[in-house]
């Protein structure tokens, strides 16, 4: 019995679209004898935009204040 359950729980119908899509088998190769990808090109492209635009942001943050910085030190007090 707990067979059967578990088998109604994993089913496409009961998963979400990510993890559905994350779950897909690899059909490149072999099953036997190919090595598992430590990252595939959906979870490449679900997490590398994000960090691009926040390593953007962040330098564009720090040249910011180092502008404000550098002129606030050259200002005569």
């Amino acid at each position: 019995m707990r067979r059967r359950v578990r088998a109604c729980t994993i089913r496409p119908e009961h998963l979400s679209a990510r993890t559905l899509a994350l779950a897909q088998p690899n059909l490149h190769g072999g099953a036997a004898g190919s090595k598992r990808q430590l990252f595939g090109s959906e979870l490449l492209l679900l997490f590398i935009p994000p960090l691009l635009l926040s390593h953007l942001l962040t330098l564009g943050l720090g040249i910011c204040i180092g502008k404000r910085l550098a002129a606030a030190s050259a200002s005569p007090l």
